[in-house]
């Protein structure tokens, strides 16, 4: 499970994430992709998030993922 859109700020979407893993009996894929303003704005000109706002924490999520998923390997 990749879990997106993840707004860490409340205690129940920390709950959620904590128990969907388990509940699911699924590996969850760390960090979760905060929600972030710039997964708006990169469609609106046709780019993606790591093109459009590199050093953003959405993008640096994404590049932290991938780095789990290649250790993995």
């Amino acid at each position: 499970i990749l879990p997106t859109l993840f707004d860490g700020r409340s205690n129940h979407a920390r709950e959620v994430l904590a128990d969907v893993g388990e509940r699911y009996d699924l590996p969850v894929l760390e960090p979760p992709i905060p929600k972030t303003v710039r997964f708006a704005e990169a469609p609106a000109v046709g780019r993606s998030i790591l093109a459009t706002a590199r050093s953003s924490k959405g993008a640096q999520a994404y590049r932290d993922v991938a780095t789990s998923l290649l250790a993995r390997l």
